[in-house]
């Protein structure tokens, strides 16, 4: 039986979420400028996923599209706020990681409702957002992009 909170099929939730990002690339990444608050929590959804390790300075500048003097900003704002801690790699003790705290979490598990809430994909039920994951999954291939 699918993990399910607050009736919503957490594994789904999860699929489109991570299929948002090749979807944000595709379309030029434009984002409007929200509140620090929005912005950090927004970050903590898109950069850092709970069920993956713990992604590197590097991978966040990828994910995020920004360098790393701005990404050492926003890492430093997100541990202030409690979302955040920076760790040691345990593959490569030079690099540093960045984890989710328990707020972290939690912002996250917010954003996420709240985003979904909001889509246009809040229409469908379980069955229908697993055949769109699918198929979005199946039109951008195994990097993102397609094919």
């Amino acid at each position: 039986m699918a993990e399910r909170h607050e009736g919503r099929d957490v594994q789904v939730d999860r699929d489109l979420v991570r299929l948002e990002r090749p979807l944000q690339e595709g379309a030029g990444g434009a984002h409007a400028r929200v509140v620090e608050e929005q912005v950090d929590r927004r970050v903590v959804e898109v950069a850092i996923d709970p069920e993956e390790p713990p992604p590197s300075m590097t991978v966040m500048a990828e994910r995020l599209h920004c360098n790393a003097p701005n990404l050492s900003f926003v890492v430093k704002q997100l541990v202030e706020r409690g979302y955040a801690e920076r760790a040691t790699d345990p593959h490569d003790r030079r690099s540093r990681v960045v984890v989710l705290t328990d707020e972290g979490r939690q912002a996250r598990a917010e954003v996420i409702a709240g985003t979904l809430e909001r889509t246009p994909f809040a229409v469908l039920d379980g069955a229908e957002l697993r055949e769109l994951a699918r198929l979005l999954a199946k039109a951008l291939g195994p990097a993102g992009g397609g094919g």
